[in-house]
């Protein structure tokens, strides 16, 4: 599993999710929001910012490894789970899902979830260690779903984090499959 992503002002977001370089372009969730197309939704996330941070919103891709083939629940599950760790439970958010090449190589569809950085009481959602939490989040998904681990870039931080949220199960998981001695 791929996440990446962050905090985003959003200003040409609208115009990449919308982007004809997608051999199809699917909202497949649409949460706290009145506009139903994409260039609506995201002014909308954007706008809730305005006049509290630069970067009202949060913007990230997930994707399935290359050559791993994903379902729809299993991308239920990855959104629920990124959504999970970053608190984002209750903000307004939008998923679209993009197919790209279908017809030649085959590169598999992916997600882009964008979604309000300000919480309910008008504060601003933290983005803090946004790539090791995403690195987290795409460990305990393939563990979870059984797909091969994904070697990334902060395997010592993300198994130290999962230590200490009681999750050594995937911790165990990746030092087995030699995560920890993986360079950088």
């Amino acid at each position: 599993m791929i996440l990446k992503g962050g905090a985003v002002g959003g200003g040409g977001l609208a115009a990449h999710l919308r982007s004809e370089e997608n051999d199809s372009v699917e909202i497949v969730q649409a949460e706290g929001l009145l506009s139903r197309d994409i260039a609506g939704a995201v002014a909308e996330l954007r706008a809730r910012g305005v006049g509290i941070t630069a970067k009202p919103v949060f913007h990230t891709a997930i994707s399935a490894a290359p050559g791993q083939k994903w379902g729809e629940a299993e991308q239920r599950q990855a959104v629920a789970a990124f959504v999970k760790e970053f608190g984002l439970e209750g903000v307004p958010l939008l998923v679209v899902r993009h197919q790209k090449d279908a017809q030649g190589v085959g590169r598999d569809d992916h997600l882009h979830v964008v979604a309000s950085r300000i919480d309910e009481r008008g504060r601003v959602i933290s983005d803090a260690f946004t790539r090791v939490r995403h690195e987290k989040v795409a460990r305990c998904l393939e563990h979870t779903l059984g797909h091969p681990l994904t070697i990334g870039k902060h395997n010592r931080a993300v198994m130290a984090a999962l230590r200490r949220e009681g999750r050594a199960d995937v911790a165990d998981w990746m030092a087995a499959a030699g995560a920890h001695t993986a360079p950088r």
